[in-house]
């Protein structure tokens, strides 16, 4: 649906501004207890573009502009209905927190199309390299410990807290430093920086898909010979090889991840929700690990919140038919980029590449970026699709609509969350319980699909002894969130009700699901011990000990006081024969 105006103005100022805005989101940044580093992201996107949205429907339009022509391309139909899979699936499960961000990209994909929004000049590749300057100039800032990273787990994260998410924005944009022959020495400098940056931080997705983004620029750039080209690929494959080799277990796990994701589109084909994964993963994964005990031993995760692979994300939650759409339109908009030799090209497989083993949609920045460059080519390359003539009036109208559900649920969405946050500082703080009671009450309508927020309310319900609520929020949040934490919670849940057949299902489903972990194995010979099996407790404990001391090189404090009372147990339990 690329859109031409008979009389339009230039509206150089606003693409520019757009190009702007968008690069700007990767920098906005809080601290929080509820993943606030994403978050912000979210809200800053969703009203950035609600903003920009209703600035250019209001923008004063030459008196001469009656109507617009608009092309509707096969990549808008692959889109389109791709957008009724996602609203079938998202409808009515009060989670607007998690079911909206989703449904703004959609919302930007249409106004840039109906917008025509291009960028001929090429100013993205004018934007970026400052971008990337300005990230690693903060990683270095963070490695001397002159301004925090607000992930504890990492030293350097830059404004994402995270390395590999830092790491897939960073290789989104890096194709701006080879693609342009200006300010030559800086922008290969930047380069060099960067993917060093990738090796000491160990982001191997971001480094492969760089390295094999360079490659194909350098093989169309310099028409490199056939033999230079084998020569290139035997070292490419090496290298990935290696690169793949160099955390076996990382890769190892993901193959297993894949393979359960594999098993879910196979057993629903028709998708098992937009906010499912969380849910129905963990169970299947479980239910994997007990018909395939050989291949458990090489999950390295407790808890997935991804398959790491959009694709796969796609088919689970959307199902077959839209992940053929999805793939489809990939493909379509790289053959167009391809055929027309734009630069945009070079950072669209880089995104693709990442994609096939990371999650670049839930990195808000790389996401916005991805699909302003799809609108872009083809909004160079669709002038030959069918043209249908609006009127000026509704295609303002529908920019307009589009600026107002950006903004309501944008508003929706950050006032429930602020409510879930302010509920759980309250909480935390033990003073205030009337109003952090209030906070949660007001994000409930909002939130009572969302598992997190079911399980943290529940939580909060407990620790003001209110334990009644608080189990009936526990066996709501069974419906749409699923961990080791919440399963160990669970099956207290059941034990304290007198349901020790379900206790003792869902501490076996942790055990399947994780086998690693120790804690959750622990949990049940506690289990076993209090319900009076303690034959059963014993020889439990045995296999325990034994596994701990075989894969616990370096025990933390928590596994050292696990031993202690397992090794305490299996003593009195010796000592009563």
């Amino acid at each position: 649906m690329h859109s031409v105006m008979s009389g339009h103005p230039n509206l150089n100022f606003y693409f520019y501004m757009v190009n702007v805005f968008f690069f700007l989101i990767s920098f906005f940044t809080t601290t929080g207890m509820l993943n606030a580093n994403f978050y912000v992201k979210v809200f800053a996107f969703e009203f950035i573009l609600a903003f920009i949205t209703i600035l250019y429907a209001f923008k004063k339009r030459n008196r001469h502009c009656t109507q617009n022509v608009t092309y509707i391309s096969l990549a808008d139909l692959f889109i389109t209905l791709i957008l009724c899979a996602y609203l079938y699936h998202g409808i009515g499960t009060h989670n607007i927190l998690d079911t909206f961000w989703p449904l703004a990209y959609f919302l930007f994909y249409y106004f840039l199309r109906l917008n025509g929004t291009t960028d001929p000049s090429g100013q993205w590749t004018h934007i970026a390299p400052w971008v990337i300057s300005a990230h690693l100039l903060l990683c270095v800032f963070q490695y001397f410990s002159w301004i925090p990273n607000h992930n504890s787990l990492f030293t350097i994260g830059s404004t994402f807290g995270n390395p590999d998410m830092l790491s897939t924005y960073l290789a989104s944009l890096l194709p701006c430093c080879y693609l342009t022959p200006k300010k030559k020495t800086y922008r290969l400098g930047l380069l060099a920086l960067t993917l060093l940056l990738f090796v000491l931080l160990q982001a191997r997705t971001a480094l492969i898909a760089s390295i094999l983004t360079i490659v194909f620029y350098a093989a169309a750039q310099f028409k490199l010979p056939l033999k230079t080209l084998l020569a290139c690929s035997l070292f490419l494959g090496i290298l990935i090889v290696l690169l793949a080799l160099w955390h076996p277990e990382s890769l190892l796990g993901r193959f297993y991840i894949w393979m359960v994701c594999c098993h879910m589109l196979a057993k629903n084909p028709f998708g098992w929700g937009t906010c499912a994964f969380e849910r129905y993963y963990p169970e299947e994964q479980s239910l994997f690990t007990m018909t395939h005990p050989e291949l458990a031993s090489t999950l390295n995760y407790d808890i997935v919140h991804s398959p790491f692979n959009e694709f796969l994300n796609v088919g689970v939650g959307l199902g077959l038919l839209p992940l053929c759409l999805y793939i489809a339109f990939t493909v379509y908009v790289l053959i167009k980029a391809h055929r027309i030799h734009s630069k945009l090209f070079y950072p669209l497989l880089t995104f693709q590449i990442l994609s096939c083993s990371y999650f670049p949609f839930r990195i808000i920045p790389v996401a916005a970026i991805y699909i302003l460059f799809c609108g872009m080519v083809l909004n160079q390359t669709e002038k030959k699709a069918m043209g249908i003539k609006i009127p000026i009036g509704i295609s303002k109208g529908v920019t307009v609509c589009f600026s107002l559900v950006l903004w309501l649920g944008a508003s929706i969405s950050t006032y429930s969350y602020l409510c879930w946050e302010k509920g759980l500082a309250s909480g935390k703080q033990g003073t205030e319980i009337a109003a952090s009671r209030k906070h949660f009450e007001k994000a409930y309508p909002w939130l009572n699909g969302n598992g997190r927020f079911l399980v943290s309310y529940a939580e909060w319900n407990h620790q003001n002894e209110n334990k009644e609520k608080a189990y009936g929020l526990m066996h709501q949040g069974e419906r749409y969130f699923c961990d080791i934490s919440f399963l160990h919670n669970l099956a207290m849940v059941y034990e304290d009700e007198g349901k020790l057949n379900e206790a003792n299902r869902v501490l076996e489903l942790g055990i399947h699901m994780s086998p690693k972990n120790i804690k959750m194995r622990f949990a049940q010979v506690l289990f076993y011990q209090r319900i009076g099996k303690t034959e059963k407790a014993y020889q439990d404990a045995l296999v325990l000990l034994e596994d701990i001391k075989r894969t616990e090189k370096t025990p933390n404090p928590q596994i050292q006081q696990i031993t202690y009372e397992l090794e305490k147990f299996v003593g009195e339990y010796k000592n009563r024969l």
